[in-house]
């Protein structure tokens, strides 16, 4: 859930920050990282690009460009070149940090004066929705007819591997199924 993925989050950011690693009553900082150290390489990567730890993006890109260039073995899903790979998961990983309506910025809505206006550009979802254009650009045109699919997938491994760490680390602090 969302306020799950966010309690993780925040808890996560705290405990890395943290100077008293000792033993409390309760969760302790060091019981979050080894929640977290228990999941994937991906979703710990995920989750300190997250946090705003940008020294890892180099590392999410390779991870996401990896899966994608080996995901096609023995399956109905593409392979791509690691070179297309690595653009793709680049752009996937842009989208994924910054999904908010760029007017709105996710609220929905627009205040002017006394009324809420559901906002235009994003028909009140508060998410931005990346033109082929925009991301013919960022991957470049002549990969146009592999972009839809190529990014429907590192969205997927990105999506399976955040939340499956979100997960992971719940059910390791709290016993959670």
């Amino acid at each position: 859930s969302p306020g799950e993925v966010t309690m993780t989050r925040e808890s996560f950011a705290r405990a890395v920050s943290a100077r008293d690693l000792g033993e409390h009553p309760h969760l302790a900082p060091v019981d979050h990282l080894h929640a977290m150290a228990t999941t994937s390489n991906l979703g710990r990567a995920l989750n300190r690009l997250r946090g705003e730890d940008n020294s890892v993006a180099p590392a999410v890109v390779a991870l996401v460009a990896g899966k994608l260039a080996k995901s096609g073995k023995g399956r109905t899903i593409r392979r791509y070149s690691r070179a297309l790979a690595d653009l793709v998961a680049k752009q996937a990983l842009a989208e994924w940090l910054d999904p908010h309506c760029r007017t709105c910025h996710g609220a929905r809505e627009l205040i002017a004066g006394d009324s809420r206006i559901i906002c235009q550009s994003c028909a009140g979802t508060g998410v931005h929705r990346y033109t082929q254009a925009q991301r013919n650009e960022a991957i470049g045109s002549q990969h146009a007819r592999h972009i839809p699919a190529a990014l429907a997938q590192a969205h997927h491994i990105i999506s399976v591997a955040y939340s499956s760490s979100q997960h992971q680390a719940n059910h390791y602090l709290h016993g959670e199924e």
